[in-house]
């Protein structure tokens, strides 16, 4: 008997796209849905967060901005 603890295995690129192909369709929302499968999903949670996250702005704080830069 070992005490070693257990490996966990990393799911392969086509395992996690199947994976999200199909836990995709029930309509979660963004944030929902990654709460949910980032461990299931390593690498495809990460790029999400990467990627396809938008910073928050007001349009109060651009229209400011734009203004700034016709000042002398």
């Amino acid at each position: 008997t070992s005490s070693q603890p257990a490996m966990l295995r990393i799911p392969t690129y086509d395992e996690e796209l199947s994976l999200y192909v199909a836990e995709a369709k029930q309509g979660d929302d963004f944030q929902t849905f990654w709460g949910k499968h980032n461990g299931q999903m390593p690498r495809l949670s990460e790029l999400a967060r990467r990627y396809c996250l938008i910073p928050a702005s007001s349009v109060a704080s651009e229209a400011a901005f734009s203004r700034a830069g016709y000042i002398q």
